[in-house]
């Protein structure tokens, strides 16, 4: 297993090293509904580790945070990859 950078730099620098030295690159962004339906395996799993450390309480928290907003505003999926 090879570490990664231990300085990471922003995408964007990524991104316009890729295009200037004219590396192909492809990427796909995809916006959906239903963001909330993928996450009660990760709430449930995220509650019963909460005691473990406090990332996972964290995790449960920001579910809990955007079901509450699901009755206001809608919540979306974003996923994005990206290959050269």
């Amino acid at each position: 297993m090879t570490l990664g950078p231990q300085d990471p730099s922003a995408f964007s620098r990524l991104l316009n090293h890729m295009v200037d030295t004219r590396i192909p690159f492809r990427m796909s962004i995809k916006i959906g509904g239903g963001g909330l339906d993928s996450q009660a395996l990760r709430k449930l799993a995220a509650s019963l580790l909460a005691i473990t450390n406090s990332e996972n309480k964290l995790i449960k928290q920001s579910i809990e945070a955007l079901q509450s907003k699901a009755h206001i505003e809608p919540i979306v999926k974003f996923r994005a990859s990206f290959a050269t």
